[in-house]
């Protein structure tokens, strides 16, 4: 069995986001790793390989401090942005370990936080159905701030 493991990436992990290459009709709801290089160095802000075996496979970020789902949920939170697993592993169930992961380990990575909301572009179904099994719950409401039409607000609660 592979192993997928999470890893906090920094400036020297360059290469390995370089690596995270989606589909170009996948660019509508997430976009490459080589996006995430930005925000690797702001307090803000955390961003994560995803690794299979040793091989970077995906990736994506926590951001701290983003009020825009506050009138979601009273519960402190980060949100998840980003999830996105390259091409050449996708369909191989990386992106639902790599979540199971961050379920587990979130109230140890980020013990003042009580959630990870997120939100997910409605026409995304694959990405819906992966939050859902992952225990993310879907609040029932949409979002409409993003650039890409209405999107479902999810959460799942650390406590």
């Amino acid at each position: 069995m592979n192993q997928v493991t999470l890893r906090r990436a920094s400036l020297a992990d360059q290469e390995a986001l370089k690596q995270i290459r989606l589909y170009k009709h996948q660019h509508k709801y997430s976009g490459d790793g080589e996006n995430l290089i930005q925000f690797v160095n702001d307090k803000d802000k955390a961003v994560y390989l995803i690794y299979l075996d040793e091989q970077p496979a995906g990736c994506f970020y926590l951001a701290f401090q983003d009020m825009s789902l506050k009138e979601f949920t009273k519960k402190s939170y980060a949100v998840l942005f980003s999830l996105s697993i390259g091409q050449h592993y996708q369909d191989k169930g990386i992106a639902k370990q790599a979540m199971l992961h961050l379920t587990k380990v979130f109230k140890i990575l980020c013990p003042e936080l009580e959630a990870i909301m997120l939100t997910v572009n409605c026409e995304n179904k694959a990405a819906q159905i992966l939050y859902k099994k992952v225990g993310f719950v879907d609040m029932g409401k949409l979002y409409y701030g993003g650039k890409s039409g209405p999107q479902h607000v999810y959460i799942f609660s650390a406590d």
